[in-house]
């Protein structure tokens, strides 16, 4: 239907009032579902990173010896790195 208006005859007024109830009721459907997104969402950003990491991987067990993750700078020092080498 890709946004098309779809027009329907009904032969009864039960057939359209209970056409009106699954309308009103998928509507329904679609309001909980982006609530249940944007909860999601907030949900995601509200997790800290730690929370997904095994132990192993906190302690840096993953990275070969050397690496520049395995040297315990901050993630902001990377992310300011980044930042200063787009600016020029």
């Amino acid at each position: 239907m890709n946004g098309e208006t779809v027009s329907e005859t009904f032969a009864s007024p039960a057939e359209l009032r209970k056409a009106e109830h699954e309308v009103e009721a998928f509507h329904r459907f679609r309001e909980l579902s982006r609530e249940l997104l944007e909860i999601n969402e907030r949900i995601c950003r509200a997790q800290p990173v730690e929370d997904t990491l095994t132990t192993q991987e906190k302690n840096g067990g993953n990275d070969p010896p050397g690496s520049r993750t395995s040297s315990k700078l901050p993630a902001a020092a990377y992310l300011w790195g980044a930042a200063q080498d787009r600016q020029t």
